[in-house]
């Protein structure tokens, strides 16, 4: 069984300092490796990166899917935490999507998690889940706050993270959208949860 395992805390059971402190490590060098070559990177681009063995990452996660998927949901979440700064996940739709609009615009206040995304969304796949794993809590509490359906509820989520993903991608891969542009978008994909058009176009055109 791998040291460390994707969404568990990063850690599979209680570590000894200097392994918890590799797990880091490679986390860290999974990221850059993102941000300077993307998720077709090799296991030994990695090793070499984070000055180990390529035998080291599959010992740790493995392979190197599982580390990369790590180092990108770690970057996501932490980026989500800033997003949300003193306001609780899930308090409300406005929220939620004032998130999302920060997505659009991350270039703009975290430059290297904005270049971990253009590389990471050349292959969609590879987004998706963790896109659902940041979301889904927040999408949770605002549907039983009454703001969203809670019917067909998995498949709304589920095109829902695919909407989000492929606005991103064009905001920040293909960059056929800009963040205005992007916004129209979302505003179009609110519909896949029942929003009005009118409340759609309010709740996009917030001020940041």
């Amino acid at each position: 069984m791998p040291l460390c395992l994707y969404k568990t805390g990063l850690t599979s059971f209680e570590l000894t300092p200097s392994k918890s402190a590799n797990c880091l490590a490679l986390i860290l060098s999974a990221q850059r490796i993102l941000a300077t070559i993307g998720p077709n990177a090799t296991v030994e681009q990695i090793a070499k990166h984070a000055d180990v063995s390529p035998a080291t990452v599959d010992n740790y996660f493995g392979n190197k899917e599982s580390l990369l998927m790590t180092g990108l949901d770690q970057a996501l979440r932490e980026w989500v935490d800033w997003a949300y700064g003193d306001t609780s996940k899930g308090e409300s739709l406005e929220a939620l999507i004032d998130v999302c609009r920060k997505l659009f615009r991350v270039g703009q206040t975290h430059p290297e998690f904005s270049q971990i995304l253009a590389n990471a969304l050349r292959d969609p796949d590879f987004v998706i889940e963790a896109v659902l794993d940041a979301a889904l809590p927040a999408l949770e509490h605002v549907a039983h706050r009454g703001q969203l359906p809670i019917d067909d509820f998995e498949q709304r989520t589920a095109l829902w993270a695919n909407a989000v993903a492929a606005i991103v991608r064009d905001v920040h891969t293909t960059r056929k959208l800009s963040p205005t542009a992007a916004d129209a978008s979302l505003a179009k994909a609110l519909a896949i949860w029942d929003v009005s058009p009118k409340t759609a176009k309010d709740i996009t055109s917030r001020r940041l």
